[in-house]
């Protein structure tokens, strides 16, 4: 029954907006009152088929804490059906271990040692104790999980569009850019990242207007498309363009001098370089730092 409910158990979240559903961190207070309503949604919703009914119960309840807290009714200790309680360790350990949007998973050493500390406090401490002596057995996970760095499809990537893409040049994010540094074992094959300062703009944005301002980075965007279709490409800052690249590519400032803005002496570019094998940044803002700290 308990295996049953698993496979069901979320299913009320077909009613929670993907904006809540996909957002690369914290929720605020309207957000996680929406995401809380799918134990509830869900467990109505299967107990309306009758071969689903005895398991409505179990799915209720899987967001319920052992010391109260949990939701949506608040019950504590055995007050929480026993096939919930089981179901909440295995839910935790499966969210810990496997990818998320907003973090990357934990080991199962990193994992268990959770369990361990909420012993009594979001979990039934016997039931714990019985998951932890078969999880310590585990060495490997075999889930989906989903690549942060390699979406599967057209499709899956433009469900995060909303988050990940900068509104104006459609290139990825500073946001995405700081996951996917969270993201180590799903960046690993980036093994090299230029970044391209475009100066000038203030002067260019003066003389032809804020819209032909944005003209400009809209056509840098489709530049350096066409010049790098298997890099990652991130606008952060404003006029600051990422190229992240699988292998070690050389890039020289030679290549922008096609770029008819720089050929009428408009803007000029300034690169640098930064090998991903010998420096490890968490995100946009040490990026910044290692860049012009000359670190």
């Amino acid at each position: 029954m308990v295996y049953r409910a698993g496979l069901v158990h979320d299913i009320g979240k077909i009613i929670t907006p993907e904006s809540v559903l996909l957002k690369p961190g914290n929720l605020n207070e309207t957000e996680y009152a929406l995401m809380k309503q799918h134990a509830d949604v869900g467990s109505q919703m299967i107990g309306k088929i009758q071969s689903f009914q005895p398991l409505a119960k179990i799915v209720r309840h899987h967001h319920e804490w052992y010391d109260g807290t949990g939701y949506p009714d608040g019950l504590k200790e055995e007050a929480i059906p026993l096939l919930s309680r089981i179901m909440i360790v295995a839910d935790a350990f499966d969210a810990m271990t496997t990818n998320r949007i907003y973090k990357p998973k934990k080991t199962i050493q990193a994992a268990v040692a959770e369990i361990e500390l909420m012993k009594g406090t979001q979990f039934d401490p016997v039931v714990a104790s019985y998951a932890v002596d078969f999880f310590n057995t585990l060495t490997h996970i075999n889930a989906y999980e989903q690549n942060i760095a390699n979406f599967s499809s057209n499709a899956e990537a433009e469900r995060f569009a909303y988050f990940f893409k900068d509104a104006l040049t459609r290139l990825y994010n500073a946001i995405y850019f700081d996951i996917l540094m969270h993201h180590k074992s799903d960046t690993q094959q980036y093994h090299s990242l230029h970044i391209v300062f475009i100066k000038g703009m203030n002067d260019y944005n003066h003389r032809f207007g804020w819209s032909k301002g944005d003209e400009l980075l809209q056509d840098f965007a489709q530049f350096l498309e066409n010049a790098f279709p298997k890099a990652l490409l991130f606008r952060v800052y404003g006029d600051d363009f990422i190229i992240l690249h699988q292998d070690h590519t050389t890039i020289t400032p030679s290549l922008f001098e096609t770029f008819e803005p720089v050929e009428k002496g408009e803007i000029r570019f300034v690169l640098k370089h930064l090998n991903l094998e010998t420096k490890t940044i968490s995100g946009a803002h040490e990026l910044e730092r290692l860049l012009f700290q000359g670190a």
